[in-house]
């Protein structure tokens, strides 16, 4: 044997083969027995504490076929080897011998599969391999096979480019040299003793799982299940260690060797997101900028709905100054995840650097433009989609909007050092508040897809302008709060939304109190507000600048009386009118200001649940209603099968049971998800009329009866069979009692 310094945490040491190499020469039962302590030291111990470490770390697949309990040290005093034999549970004679084994001998330590000439698994092994899938499915799984000793291997049959193809060729069609079928990986003694205690078991477990493939060939009278099976939780668990292995080096840095490891996981778990995602950061790190797209592209097909993985492709287009892309990709974030500050922050920033890079080209002079023309023309093909998307629109009310909207999520998420940055980026894009155009806005919502016409908008607009107290009335569902929040986006204004409760009596449920006990006002949201609109104007007011517009919604604010709860408002309004700003008492002893750039905007249903506003109310408010319009709600629904049944349905109830934009995105919403289910959309329509549409017809109205009428006609004619089934009971009822309820 070669001289080799061992590893201090090897198993074996020389001893072992110097030991063996005595034993070949001898060759007798009496010599092992003259040196069995020896052999128990260097040979028997070591071997025995590898099998039970290889045990223990072998796939529950495996170990729920071997006898692995009942195994010994077998010794052939013959040939000087030693080893451990995994056989079959079921084996009880030769018939059937096939193992798994790890067996050392004087000059070699080999472990691998091993198949006996006589036995029914080899007849079993040449019959399945014969089967193309089959066949098909271990050429493309048993791979990495270059070091795996191939018995029977002929150099003439075999070629080094399909060398495990041609192996089993020779194996299936009986033209082995010899009869035995054996795959294995052989160490020499100098390589072992190399190794690590723990090198050597992970080398052991990788060869073993890897050759069972074959093992369950040789063992199942139809293995394509039980193949599939192991393969799959095989190469995940594998893969699953090699993610976290290429994860362990991203952090550290080590950034070529984690995409080797992120490599390999994809290679064994090509659905394996997280492995994308790292690989995909490490090569945008790197310059590599195709290949991170590549990979975001491939990660974005497994998870199509995470606004995470836009967010940082998103990132990746803008290194490239792909700033269409980039600000799509942003987008896309958004409209998955409306609440996800870093993409509004991040596309504010993307909308930021297009606008200074067009400056900079735009002020180069005549002869730097032609000397770089090529530069040029790539900028402007970049740019020229981006600038026919924006439509005119202002470039820089569009970073404002969405670093305001950031800075308000920073601050609810308590992200403060990404509020910070994003207040210091808003600071240097405006310090001076212009709104935008009217047409600038009208742009923006409709971008937003909201539905409404420019005609309802600009009675909007002009209202806040003229009393800044906007109440907006409607049947549920028809956009007043939509309304409400897409408006403030566009003109960059600060938003807050209030629900209004029932049980609401007095200015303290809107204000809170002053406690006299530690002497200290407790705010709510809304007195929050108040200040912070207070704070930005008389800051605004101090540099001579104009302050942002603060938008304060309340929500159904007719559920409880507004002559109650909001009486301090009303009273010190119409001051505000008259002088432009005024103090309004919070509690004794705590004021604020009310300033001219704070809007109060509400929104009403009105129907039995409501209260009716007192004449004071529409005195100091501009009140506008949104109807519903047909065209509108058909455009919403789209293209869908059941657009013409539900607008007929529309059709006949909707001067008495009213529905608008919720109650359609709800149905489509719910049609869509049955679908995945491999429910027709006839049936889950059904179920919405009954469930969505139906409850909405109640009371004593003349029309109420009508409206079924007409209601059980199209569910006769649809065959909507739930929803007609109620309708005819809550018919019945009205024509008995004069009245009729979903109930």
């Amino acid at each position: 044997m070669t001289e080799v310094t061992p590893h201090p945490e090897c198993p074996f040491t020389p001893k072992t083969f110097e030991l063996l190499e005595k034993f070949k020469n001898h060759s007798s039962k009496d010599f092992y027995l003259d040196h069995e302590e020896e052999f128990q030291e260097y040979v028997e111990k070591p071997l025995h504490q590898i099998y039970i470490h290889v045990i223990a770390q072998l796939t529950g697949q495996i170990i729920e076929r071997l006898d692995v309990h009942n195994a010994t040290i077998q010794k052939y005093y013959h040939s000087s080897l030693f080893g451990y034999y995994l056989i079959l549970k079921k084996t009880i004679n030769n018939f059937n011998y096939i193992n798994l084994f790890i067996s050392i001998e004087k000059d070699d330590f080999r472990f691998g599969l091993y198949i006996n000439e006589s036995s029914d698994a080899r007849q079993r092994f040449i019959k399945n391999i014969q089967n193309k899938k089959i066949k098909e499915i271990v050429l493309q799984h048993l791979h990495s096979i270059d070091d795996l000793y191939l018995h029977s291997e002929s150099t003439t049959k075999i070629t080094r480019l399909n060398r495990l193809s041609d192996w089993l060729g020779i194996v299936g069609s009986l033209k082995s040299a010899t009869k035995n079928i054996q795959i294995s990986k052989h160490l020499k003694p100098e390589t072992l003793l190399a190794f690590s205690f723990e090198e050597l078991i992970n080398h052991i477990n990788k060869t073993l799982e890897k050759v069972f493939i074959l093992f369950l060939v040789a063992t199942e009278d139809d293995p394509l299940f039980q193949l599939r099976r192991y393969i799959l939780k095989y190469d995940c668990n594998e893969a699953k260690n090699l993610y976290f292995q290429g994860l362990n080096l991203y952090k550290f840095a080590a950034y070529t060797d984690a995409i080797i490891a992120f490599d390999f996981a994809i290679e064994k778990a090509p659905n394996l997101g997280d492995a994308y995602n790292y690989r995909g950061k490490i090569k945008a790190k790197l310059g590599d900028i195709n290949g991170a797209i590549q990979d975001f592209n491939q990660l974005l097909l497994i998870q199509a709905k995470n606004a995470e993985f836009y967010d940082d492709r998103g990132n990746i287009y803008r290194k490239q100054d792909d700033y269409n892309e980039a600000i799509q990709d942003y987008s896309q974030a958004i409209s998955i995840n409306s609440n996800y500050a870093l993409a509004y922050y991040h596309r504010a920033g993307a909308y930021l650097e297009f606008k200074m890079k067009l400056k900079a080209m735009a002020s180069q002079s005549c002869e730097s433009v032609q000397s770089s023309n090529l530069q040029w023309l790539t900028f402007r093909s970049k740019m020229l989609s981006l600038i026919v998307s924006l439509q005119n629109w202002d470039v820089t009310q569009k970073i404002i909007e969405d670093l305001c909207i950031a800075v308000n999520l920073f601050e609810k998420e308590k992200d403060v050092e990404n509020y910070e940055e994003a207040q210091r980026l808003l600071n240097t894009v405006y310090p001076n508040y212009s709104e935008p155009d009217f047409r600038v806005i009208y742009q923006n919502i409709c971008f937003k897809k909201l539905q409404i016409s420019e005609k309802l908008l600009r009675r909007y607009h002009l209202a806040l302008k003229t009393r800044k107290f906007v109440i907006i009335s409607g049947i549920s569902g028809t956009g007043k709060t939509w309304l409400t929040k897409a408006y403030a986006e566009a003109i960059g204004a600060k938003y807050l939304l209030v629900p209004v409760a029932p049980n609401w009596t007095t200015n303290e449920d809107l204000l809170e109190y002053f406690n006299p006990i530690d002497k200290d006002y407790h705010h709510t949201e809304f007195s929050h507000f108040l200040e912070q609109a207070a704070e930005e104007y008389e800051k605004a007011k101090a540099d001579k600048h104009t302050p942002i517009p603060y938008h304060l919604v309340l929500d159904e604010m007719n559920l409880a009386r507004v002559e109650y709860y909001f009486a301090k408002f009303l009273s010190v309004m119409e001051v505000r009118m008259r002088e432009g700003e005024t103090e309004i008492e919070l509690a004794p002893g705590k004021k604020v200001l009310l300033p001219p750039n704070l809007y109060f905007i509400g929104t009403v249903n009105v129907d039995e649940t409501t209260h009716n506003f007192a004449d004071k109310i529409y005195d100091r408010a501009q009140m506008i209603e949104l109807e519903i319009n047909r065209d509108d709600l058909k455009n919403y629904l789209g293209e869908v099968e059941y657009q013409d049944i539900l607008m007929q349905i529309w059709d006949s109830l909707h001067e008495v049971a009213p529905f608008a934009f919720r109650t359609l995105s709800e149905i489509k919403a719910y049609v869509t998800e049955a679908e995945v289910l491999d429910i027709s959309w006839n049936d889950a329509l059904d179920e919405q009329l009954l469930q969505k549409i139906l409850p909405k017809l109640k009371g004593a109205d003349e029309r109420i009866g009508e409206a079924l009428k007409a209601f059980i006609e199209i569910a006769k004619e649809k065959k909507f069979n739930l929803s007609l089934a109620k309708a005819i009971k809550m018919r019945a009822t009205f024509e008995q009692h004069g009245f009729t309820s979903y109930f």
